[in-house]
């Protein structure tokens, strides 16, 4: 039985035979259900539903699914309406909320978790290579030594070299040091980073737990970071806490990472910045939206 209504890969699965009718448990979007699977295909029916939007959805699943697990999928009011007996939802991933009504959710008497440590090594791991992508540069030396005509003598691979950056010595500035940061910061050290962090809601003595510095507001840990990369949540202080002001104190000739949510950094700063060199590069491993990019215009090269 197809889940979506417009999607042909999605299935139904079923474990084992009983009197009792097994409770439906559907995995609203995305298809990797690998460590969940194996724990519920004994009490429930799981189904797939692999859908862009609740409308995608099959009747089958709105009327009897009891619980249903969701990573990007926006579900609003009017949608979560649509499911008849839903109880829990559990959000995997990002433990970002934004893509969900949480207010009607808890009128309607659904409850909501969330896996804040899911995929916490990944995300650090994946914060180091593009920290040390920046460095080294070598997305960009790949890409330019595939052209035949750039590196035609030991002289122009010197100069293609030029940019790259030692690390050793250098400061990297965390903002937000919960579970991620802290990760980063344990692999940054043995690569030879000066670390300090700024978050006013961690524990007082973090910083000797992991032997870091830790910073009393934004603008001091933006005048000492070499590279700056940002692992806290969006709400209302954070959201475009990176702007043209707060930018204007970042070290010049920083790099910038964000592994988070988008919306900390003001893309039109971002862009202002990048273009004049005060912004050496950043890596965003969360795009901006078509719209975004369209009214902020694009950067070249």
């Amino acid at each position: 039985m197809s889940c979506g209504k417009t999607l042909i890969n999605s299935t139904i699965q079923q474990s084992g035979s009983s009197a009792v009718p097994k409770p439906l448990v559907a995995l609203l979007d995305g298809r990797d259900c690998s460590v969940e699977m194996p724990l519920l295909k004994d009490i429930a029916t799981v189904a797939f539903c692999d859908a862009h939007l609740t409308s995608e959805i099959h009747e089958k699943v709105l009327n009897e699914a009891v619980a249903a697990f969701f990573y990007t999928i926006r579900i609003s009011r009017e949608d979560l309406i649509k499911f008849r007996s839903l109880k829990l939802l559990i959000k995997i991933g990002n433990p970002d909320m934004s893509n969900i009504d949480v207010d009607a959710a808890t009128q309607l008497g659904i409850a909501i978790c969330n896996t804040p440590a899911d995929a916490l090594e990944e995300t650090a791991d994946h914060t180091l290579s593009l920290i040390l992508n920046l460095y080294r540069r070598t997305y960009w030396l790949a890409q330019t030594s595939n052209d035949k005509s750039k590196f035609n003598n030991s002289q122009q691979l010197r100069e293609g070299m030029s940019g790259v950056k030692r690390i050793r010595g250098q400061t990297l500035g965390i903002i937000g040091f919960g579970r991620v940061g802290c990760a980063v910061a344990l692999r940054a050290k043995t690569f030879g980073f000066r670390v300090c962090f700024y978050d006013p809601n961690a524990s007082f003595g973090m910083e000797r737990v992991f032997g870091v510095e830790r910073t009393e507001n934004l603008n001091d840990l933006l005048t000492q970071s070499d590279c700056l990369t940002l692992h806290c949540k969006l709400n209302s202080e954070t959201r475009f806490m990176l702007n043209n002001n707060t930018l204007n104190n970042l070290k010049l000739g920083a790099f910038l990472i964000n592994t988070s949510d988008i919306d900390l950094i003001e893309q039109s700063a971002l862009i202002t910045f990048l273009k004049s060199g005060h912004v050496k590069a950043a890596a965003l491993d969360v795009p901006y939206s078509d719209q975004q990019a369209e009214s902020s215009g694009n950067i070249d090269g």
